[in-house]
Formats: structure tokens, sequence, C-alpha cells
């Protein structure tokens, strides 16, 4: 009890959980830091799904933001990035099970040599997932130029809306990397929102739709009470928090060539 009132003292208010998985594996001992075992994700989604979680996609969240509209208790967010072959294999089945809405986040490139666009089109058709921007190469925003940046953004954006015959209303900056720039310039190219990473706490200011942070599903969410913070809305908070106190923070020279552009 006094823990639990100690955190509600020391973190900010609840956030809407933002969770970000990558790829998926049949077998437990292949798992890592981006790859997680089926039958967790299983267990977590049986586990929103059992606890009526409203479960919205990064567009919804995007709007309900620039509205201020008023969100349903226990709403989250479920994001999918890189378009791996295991997303469309094992994840996307168990979302339709649940009948989940989830953003997935695709790169031009990847998409290209993974062939798996056909696969991705006929997902997308059937309305459950919407599509977002991963960019068009997957390289992170700070280290380009800004017409490089410039590029990524808009390229991608339009060549997605192309294929798949539908609006891509968000961005996902590739491995979270952001610059104030960046974040206008994504704004600049149409976009409704962006999601992110969790940072420092006070390193970017929270509340901007174009820098959404978002929850890392890893292996050690197999545990159930970890995935129950991390679904709490608790966790990125926290997390900042910690970071903070810590110091540990994304390198500044990560930066500094796209800083003297700006």
């Amino acid at each position: 009890m006094v823990v639990a009132v100690a955190l509600m003292l020391i973190l900010p208010h609840r956030t809407v959980p933002v969770l970000m998985y990558h790829g998926f594996t049949e077998d437990e001992s292949a798992t890592s830091t981006l790859v997680i075992a089926l039958d967790d994700f299983e267990r977590q989604m049986t586990y929103l799904a059992n606890n009526h979680f409203n479960i919205i996609n990064a567009s919804e969240l995007a709007d309900y933001l620039a509205n201020g509209k008023e969100l349903p208790p226990k709403t989250i967010v479920l994001t999918f990035d890189d378009g791996y072959k295991s997303f469309f294999d094992l994840a996307y089945p168990v979302l339709q099970k649940h009948g989940f809405p989830a953003t997935a986040y695709l790169f031009i490139d990847g998409l290209a040599k993974a062939d798996d666009l056909g696969r991705a089109k006929g997902m997308s058709a059937k309305g459950l997932v919407e599509i977002g921007s991963h960019g068009v190469t997957h390289r992170m925003l700070p280290l380009l130029d800004p017409e490089e940046i410039t590029w990524e953004l808009v390229s991608s954006k339009q060549q997605l809306e192309a294929e798949f015959g539908v609006p891509v209303e968000t961005f996902c900056y590739p491995a979270g990397a952001i610059t104030e720039g960046i974040v206008k310039a994504t704004a600049a190219a149409g976009y409704t929102a962006a999601v992110a990473t969790a940072y420092q706490r006070g390193q970017f200011p929270c509340g901007n739709k174009y820098i959404q942070r978002r929850v890392l599903v890893s292996p050690v969410a197999r545990y159930p009470l970890v995935f129950r913070v991390m679904a709490s809305g608790y966790y990125v908070p926290a997390r900042e928090l910690t970071l903070k106190i810590l110091g540990v923070r994304v390198p500044r020279d990560l930066y500094r060539k796209i800083e003297q552009h700006e």
C-alpha cells in the first residue's frame, strides 16, 4: 500500500498504453529482445480480452488526442513494427481471433525484400489492421540530411497509400530516434500523429501527438505481473523517471548532424 501511494505521488498521470511488438516465434528458445514467444503473445491478448480492455489503433488514439475526446476506461493501442513474416503468420491470426484492431508499421524496402506486400495487402483489405509508415529504408532519421528525412517521410506515405489504397495517417520513427526538427517535419509531411519509444523524463514534452511513447513488449513480459504493469498506463512514466534518475538518455552525438541543419 505504501509503495502504491508513493508511486501515485511521484509519477505523472496515467498514459494510454501503446504496446510495441516486433517478431514472434513458436520456439521459446529462439526469443530475443524483439522476438517473443507466440504462447506468451496469446496469453497477453487473452488477458486483455478477459479484462475488457478497449483496443483501438494508433490513428484512433490520435483522433482522441486531437479533439480532446474522453477515452473509454482501459483503452490500449497495439502496434507492430517492421512487417516481420512472423507477424503475418503467427500474431495476426491471434488478433483476428479476438477481433482486436491494431496498427502495423511497414517500411518500403522491408516489404520488397520479404516479398510480403501481397500478404500485407490481404490483411489490410480485411480492415482489422491499419497501415502506418516506418519510412522507406528504416534508417534512423537523425543520421540523415534534411532532404533525405523529407523523402523518407513523404515518399513512404505516398507509396504505401498507392499500394494499399487507404490513408496512411501515422508514422513510426525508426529506433525511436527523433529531434524537434524531425517531429516538425513529420507533421509537415501530412501525418496526423507519430509513435516513438520511451525517453528520459523531460527530454521531450509529453502530450505531443507526434511523440507518442510506447512500451516495448519483450520476452520479460511472459511474467503476468510484468505485462499487467505494461498495460496499466503507468509503465512509461515510471520508466522515463527511472531513466532520468539513472542519467540514461540517447547520446546527443546521434543528433548533432541534423541539428546543424535546423
